[in-house]
Parts: structure tokens; C-alpha cells; sequence
């Protein structure tokens, strides 16, 4: 089995990240992936809330895959990735907590005459003493010295991506996918140096390494009290051509090694997204979703699935003339899926089920009422026949996460889609009305659901999905079929009613049944 690894690096690396634990929840992720950040700033928001959704995802996930109570069968696609992290945390700090400025870290004082003199020519005295626990403020010089001084074996973080050698020596695959941004501060200093380190610790033909650079997408006013350095948004442009001239001759040059990157996926954006007053650094900075960022963890999905394009370094993407997004416009997943089949297929349905958990079956399965439903048949012959005991502590924790995670999912795409149009680009890909609620960006980032999803989607929810082919069922049909329903083999208790609630909310025509004999 191939071993893979996720490293985010600053906000952009996060995001991504967030999009990519959708695409394993529907199914699209490898079967074990590890995932971890790189980020100066812990308490950043975007950074939060990717930690807090990879939170969720596991414990769903082990709530819904626990044998012998709650399982989902072998065969199911959803949450089928197993997704671990360092020993040591998720993400990984860059500065120590002792050291709050690179004059600090690098002891400046103590410094022989000649290298303090190459230090004081190089940076400004502002650079040196600016506050690195929120971030390199877009100062990717800062920040490629810092990291480049820490990374390293000795570095819990880091010796589990290490230990990839040993998989390597076992004859086993590995695949590392790095994201980050050419512009801002941590991802555009991190990433090449990251790369670096990693190719030069891990010479293996067995070893591959990919990326996904994306070039800048957003622009926001000045950050509210961000003194006199901050990430000016600006200037983005520029520093990303000067960034991709850099890179242009880091993939033409030869490396110790190899090359630095065997795929190196190239994501730009043809108009800026405007996004609300920025915070510098903290909780405060949580940039809400955009669909780049479904792009770079459709790379990350793209290169755990098929390994690394010979011949290919550097990969890019189009799409269609029109004044839509649409779902042929993303990359597929798998090589040998056509259009766009397989991600549409696979988050279509994912959208589906979520908005029929979360609006109908997951409230009528809470300890108060689920009894009223016990003479029902979908809830005896997915339920009642597989021992699902929905008056226990644990089965309604199950359940609860479920539909933490559900609600999660919808806002993100909501919000996708909301923020990443504009007047000449409309995202189209489901009908966000039909879910998200009127109102601004909620603390988190992300905009708000309706109150009442079941009023709200039950005459939307055959075409929910945009494009749905003829034959999508209903959520009356639905309904009709789960009441026909045998438990898919191999599942047990609540698990079983909710794969075979996932399977019916397949696009197209709902996937057969097993009915009762």
C-alpha cells in the first residue's frame, strides 16, 4: 500500500487542506493519508479551522467505523481514508516559544562579527525584530531563513515525515504532496525550502514529491492594526513573478537529489477575489473558502491516486469560455475518469447525503424521538435489524458528529461558492439557496445555513446537484427505497442505516438496494 503525506503550508496550505478532507469524506482521498501544517502562527484562524474540521473528520470517522457496533462495510467510500498526524500536534511551528523574532533566534548578540554584518546587510532592523508568532507578514526572505534553520531531523514534527525512508526500504510507495502560496510569507517561503530539505533527507526512486504552488487569488484591504509591516496584498503581483523566475530556476537547475518537485501543479486565478478587511495574524485571520484551493487538493487527491505524470513538471489547467464555473471545469481524480465524472459523482452525492442528515433522518434519530419512527420500516430493517441501540451514549455521539460534519461540509460549499463569484464568473455547481442562508461570513469564515433545511431543501434536493441527470432521486424517493432496503453486507448498528442513506444519494439514477426478500 502506498504511503502518503499532506503538508499545508501557511494559510493557503491550510485551506487546501480543508478542501482535501471533503474529497476524502466522499470518498476521493488514498486509503491511509498523513496530514500536517506548517505555520508560525498557532493560533491562526484559517489554520483552527482546518485543525478543527481534521478533529471531526477523525472522530466521525471512528464512530462510524467501529466493529462489532457501529461499521461502515468494506466496500463504502465515505470517510474511507484513515487520516493520521504527528505524534507531536498537527502542525508544526516554525519559531520556539522562547523566541519571538528572528534577531532572537538566531541570537543576534552572540552573532561572530562577519556572519551579524552578512545578517544586518541583508534584513532591515524592522524585519529582524517584527513579531514572528503571527506569521512572515509576507516577507518570504524571513521566513525561507527561519525555516531553513529548523527543519530538520531532531524534530518530532518532522520525524515522522523522515520515517518515510524506512516505508521506502520496504519496497512500499510514498507520495509527499506540499501546498502553498507564492505570495504572503509562509507558504511562499516555505514551500521551496521544505521541498528541499525533504529531497535532499529522503534520496529514494521510491520516494515521489509533488506540489501545488498557487499564484495570488485574493486581495484585501490593510489589515486593521497591522502596524508598519503586514502582508499587503498589493503587491502580491509582483512578488509572485519574481517568485516564479525563482522557480524557473530552481526546476531547471540540477538538484542534489533529483528534482525538486516530480509534478509541480501551477494554480492561478483570473481575477482577484476581494475579500473582507484582513486581521495580521490570530484567530481574526479566517479567510473563507475559494475554489483555488478545491483545485490544489484536487492536485494533492490527483497525485496520492496515480503517482506522479512522467515527463510532466510542471501541470496547469483551463477551463471553459464561458461566464460559469460548472463541474467539468475541475481536473478529475482518478486518470482514467472522463470529464469530471468522479469528483462530481463523488461530492455530488457527499452534498446529498449531507443535506438529507443534517435537514431529516439525523433529528428524527436523536434519544427524544427516534421511538416515534421504530415502526417504520426503513428505521426496522436498517436500524431495529442491526442492533443499532440509539438509546446509548456512543450511538448518539455517532450521530451528532455526523451531523456536525454534515453542517460543516454545507456551509464550506456554500460559501465556496458565494465568495469565489462575481459578475462575470458564477459558480455553478449546486443550488446554494437551497442551503445557505442570507447573512454575512459567520467568526469562522464561513457563511450560515437556514434554520429549517428539510422546509428548505425537500422540493430542491432531485436537482440540488447543478446539471443532475434525469432520474436523481427525490427525497420521497429516497425515503421509498430506504423503506425496501436490506442492510449492505458487512455493515452494523447506525452505520448501516446511514451507508445505505449515502448510497441513495448517488446522482443519477439511486443506486439498486438490496430489497427484503
Amino acid at each position: 500500500m502506498t504511503k502518503s503525506y499532506f503538508i499545508g503550508i501557511g494559510g493557503t496550505g491550510a485551506r487546501c487542506a480543508e478542501a482535501l478532507l471533503h474529497l476524502c469524506a466522499a470518498g476521493l482521498g488514498p486509503e491511509e493519508l498523513w496530514m500536517g501544517f506548517v505555520d508560525p502562527d498557532a493560533s491562526n484562524g484559517n489554520l483552527e479551522r482546518t485543525k478543527d474540521l481534521l478533529k471531526l473528520y477523525q472522530d466521525t470517522r471512528a464512530s462510524l467505523r467501529r466493529p462489532g457496533a457501529s461499521q461502515l462495510s468494506p466496500a463504502s467510500p465515505l470517510f474511507r481514508t484513515d487520516i493520521r498526524t504527528a505524534t507531536s500536534g498537527a502542525s508544526w511551528s516554525q519559531i520556539p516559544a522562547d523566541y519571538a523574532s528572528m534577531r532572537a533566534l538566531f541570537h543576534h548578540s552572540m552573532m561572530e562579527d562577519d556572519s551579524r554584518d552578512l545578517l544586518d546587510a541583508l534584513y532591515l532592523r524592522d524585519e529582524q525584530e517584527m513579531d514572528l508568532s503571527h506569521g512572515f507578514r509576507a516577507r518570504p526572505a524571513v521566513g525561507a531563513a527561519v525555516i531553513g534553520a529548523r527543519v530538520g531531523e531532531g524534530e518530532a514534527f518532522w520525524e515522522d515525515v523522515f520515517a518515510a525512508r524506512s516505508v521506502a526500504s520496504q519496497n512500499r510507495d510514498v507520495r509527499i504532496f506540499l501546498v502553498g502560496s507564492v505570495f504572503g510569507g509562509t507558504g511562499a517561503s516555505g514551500f521551496p525550502v521544505i521541498a528541499q530539505r525533504l529531497r535532499e533527507a529522503l534520496g529514494s526512486t521510491r520516494i515521489s514529491i509533488g506540489g501545488a504552488l498557487a499564484l495570488p487569488y485574493f486581495a484585501y484591504e490593510p489589515p486593521e492594526g497591522g502596524g508598519t509591516i503586514y502582508a499587503n496584498s498589493g503587491s502580491f503581483i509582483h512578488q509572485a513573478r519574481g517568485a516564479l523566475e525563482h522557480y524557473q530556476d530552481r526546476l531547471s537547475a540540477p538538484q542534489q537529489g533529483g528534482a525538486l518537485f516530480d509534478n509541480l501543479f501551477v494554480i492561478g486565478w483570473p481575477r482577484l477575489v476581494q475579500l473582507p478587511v484582513s486581521r495580521t495574524g490570530g484567530r481574526g485571520q479566517c479567510n473563507p473558502p475559494l475554489l483555488p484551493e478545491l483545485y490544489g487538493a484536487l492536485a494533492a487527491a490527483r497525485f496520492f491516486h496515480g503517482g506522479p505524470v512522467p515527463g510532466a513538471k510542471v501541470l496547469h489547467i483551463a477551463k471553459n469560455d464561458a461566464e460559469s464555473l460548472v463541474w467539468e471545469d475541475l481536473p478529475t481524480v482518478a486518470s482514467g475518469a472522463t470529464g469530471s465524472s468522479d469528483v462530481k459523482a463523488s461530492m455530488g452525492r457527499l452534498v446529498r447525503f449531507a443535506a438529507a442528515y443534517s435537514g431529516v433522518y439525523g433529528p428524527l434519530l436523536e434519544r427524544s424521538t427516534h421511538r416515534l419512527y421504530q415502526s417504520h420500516f426503513w428505521y426496522r430493517r436498517l436500524l431495529g435489524a442491526t442492533q443499532a441501540d440509539l438509546d446509548k451514549d456512543d450511538t448518539q455521539n455517532a450521530r451528532a458528529k455526523l451531523d456536525s460534519y454534515c453542517r460543516s461540509l454545507l456551509r464550506w460549499m456554500v460559501t465556496l461558492s458565494r465568495i469565489s463569484s462575481h459578475e462575470k464568473m458564477v459558480v455553478s455547481l449546486f443550488r446554494d439557496s437551497a442551503v445557505g442562508a442570507e447573512g454575512p461570513l459567520e467568526r469562522d469564515g464561513l457563511l450560515p445555513l437556514h434554520d429549517d433545511l428539510f422546509k428548505k431543501t425537500r422540493d430542491q434536493f432531485a436537482d440540488l446537484i447543478v446539471d443532475s441527470a434525469p432520474g436523481t432521486a427525490s427525497l420521497d424517493q429516497v425515503l421509498d427505497n430506504l423503506n425496501d432496503a436490506r442492510p449492505p453486507p458487512g455493515a452494523e448498528g447506525l452505520s448501516a442505516f446511514v451507508e445505505a442513506l449515502f448510497d441513495q444519494c448517488a446522482l443519477a439514477s439511486a443506486k439498486p438496494l438490496r430489497r427484503s426478500a
